[in-house]
């Protein structure tokens, strides 16, 4: 199997999961939306590695299971809320996402993103500071 692509798909399914997880914490408030549309955006993503995942021959993915870091993480949005993880959440967003930062919702902005050095994590992980547009 392409694990390059294989690897892609179930990081964009992850931020997918939580950005869902997220935008119901966020219920009633401008943000819902915002982080709806990013599981959308990251869910089209995902839709982008599973064809190239079938282009190289191999079979498709087994349908998405949270992972137990995923599940945790879950598990304390439910528990504490959005605001008091921002920082975990930071860390859980993976390689730059411009294809996901294009689709935001009308009247968001997203114009800060920075690079994150993540103690023990050598993947690549990004901040991304949103807000709505009237907010600037």
């Amino acid at each position: 199997m392409n694990a390059q692509a294989l690897a892609s798909w179930r990081e964009e399914k992850r931020s997918a999961y939580l950005y869902r997880l997220v935008s119901d914490a966020e219920s009633g408030t401008p943000r819902q939306v915002l982080f709806l549309e990013l599981a959308r955006a990251a869910d089209e993503q995902a839709g982008i590695w599973l064809e190239e995942i079938r282009k190289s021959g191999s079979d498709a993915p087994a349908a998405y299971k949270p992972d137990l870091r995923a599940r945790l993480v879950g598990w304390l949005i439910g528990r504490f809320g959005v605001a008091p993880l921002k920082g975990v959440l930071a860390a859980m967003k993976g390689l730059y996402p411009p294809d996901e930062l294009a689709r935001t919702t009308a009247g968001t902005s997203c114009d800060r993103i920075v690079r994150l050095e993540v103690p023990f994590v050598e993947a690549e992980r990004h901040l991304v500071l949103c807000r709505p547009a009237s907010a600037e």
